[in-house]
């Protein structure tokens, strides 16, 4: 390995020795709240979503959804398999209701709209 390299490398190292040392998360997750939490359903569509701190799964859709964004109240979350499911969707607590909106992309069919606690 060339001299620059290894001085790169070790600069690297050496600032995420630092920032583990102090406390500081480098990659910080963030969480939907606690009232976001549980299983959620709407009424007359067969299928379910569960909310955990970092999860959000639609029992009829494959893979994972992470959190992107979250603005006042509104998170913005996007589908992260690759597969037949790609987008993004808005979702909101209004008086104890689910709302999810936006449900643009592909395969992102039948979730849009208002649910609630299972």
């Amino acid at each position: 390995m060339k001299k620059k390299k290894k001085l790169v490398l070790g600069f690297a190292i050496l600032i995420v020795a630092i920032f583990t040392l102090a406390g500081c998360d480098l990659f910080p997750t963030v969480e939907f709240p606690q009232e976001f939490w549980g299983t959620w359903k709407r009424d007359g569509i067969n299928n379910t979503l569960t909310i955990s701190a970092t999860t959000y799964n639609l029992s009829h859709q494959s893979g994972h959804w992470i959190l992107v964004s979250i603005s006042g109240n509104t998170y913005t979350i996007r589908h992260s398999d690759g597969g037949d499911y790609r987008g993004t969707e808005t979702i909101r607590l209004v008086n104890g209701r689910l709302e999810i909106n936006s449900c643009n992309g592909t395969g992102l069919d039948n979730c849009g709209g208002t649910w609630i606690r299972q």
